[in-house]
């Protein structure tokens, strides 16, 4: 599982995401020359941004660049942390991500895939775009665990759930640490009926990167679906104590306390939690909940 500590250096959330590790791009020269040869970089170092020549973004427009001029480097306020800047590199958005100590290439067989993901959903959605489903420059036999994930990501969406389940696999083999194939394989079991399996791999997930939005959701649904509330629990109070900093699960643990038939012990952890963090609505709400259902 990643620790605070852990994150100092960048490396086990790289390789949570699926990313191989490398040096960090030290010096700002070497940044720029990553953009002269078309690159479009992003920086990681207490604040997030994007360097690129400006041709390239007309090309390639990242999401966060709007109508305003770009003069080859823009600050992003809306990436607050490490863990933000890991998810928006896994969107193919950027070709190197770096941070203080390391250093990630995004594979360049990565933007087909994504494309016919992309390509797939937004067909579903109106058929009449004629998006591409699949790019055509794209070799599937990879030892990239990132392209893997990507790959049976796809196969899932084209229905072909025996070879996205090996696809899954073979990411996790190439890289244990790896915590999108847990889930995307308890997706797949969840789907086949088999919801007590798909919990456990969605836990292996969470434990791999619990600051990932949608590994904290895969989790928290499953839990409460198979109503696994002491597992949620055990689970959630090992989080805690690797890093007391995961502010979103303190109303997780009293959630699941509270369905546990232990309400005053969710009672006692959310006034704890709101007398450090007042301004957090969702615990308040949900301690007022908690406490309507003992009147």
């Amino acid at each position: 599982m990643i620790s605070s500590n852990s994150l100092a250096t960048g490396e086990v959330l790289g390789k949570s995401y699926g990313f191989q590790v490398r040096p960090a791009v030290s010096a700002r020269d070497s940044i720029q020359d990553l953009v002269a040869q078309g690159k479009i970089v992003g920086e990681w170092n207490e604040n997030f941004k994007i360097y690129a020549l400006p041709e390239m973004l007309k090309q390639r427009p990242p999401k966060w660049i709007k109508e305003e001029p770009f003069k080859g480097v823009l600050q992003v306020d809306a990436i607050k942390n490490i863990w933000q800047a890991m998810d928006y590199f896994g969107e193919g958005e950027l070709d190197v991500l770096i941070t203080p100590e390391n250093s990630f290439l995004f594979p360049q067989e990565g933007r087909s895939l994504l494309e016919g993901i992309r390509g797939i959903l937004e067909n579903r959605k109106d058929p009449t775009t004629g998006a591409p489903t699949l790019g055509t420059d794209f070799n599937f036999e990879s030892d990239d665990p990132f392209l893997n994930n990507l790959q049976g990501k796809l196969l899932t969406l084209k229905g072909n759930i025996s070879e996205a389940g090996k696809a899954f696999g073979k990411a996790l083999a190439l890289l244990p640490e790896y915590s999108e194939p847990y889930a995307n394989l308890g997706t797949l079991l969840w789907q086949l009926g088999q919801q007590k399996e798909a919990f456990v791999l969605f836990v292996e997930a969470l434990l791999r990167n619990p600051y990932n939005v949608a590994a904290q959701l895969n989790f928290f649904d499953a839990g409460r679906e198979t109503e696994n509330f002491d597992g949620m629990i055990k689970v959630v109070e090992k989080i805690l104590e690797m890093d007391p900093e995961c502010l979103e699960f303190y109303p997780i643990l009293a959630f699941s306390y509270h369905r546990s038939g232990q309400a005053g012990k969710a009672i006692d952890i959310l006034n704890n939690f709101l007398a450090k963090y007042p301004q957090e609505e969702e615990a308040r709400l949900l301690l007022e909940h908690i406490k309507s259902h003992l009147q």
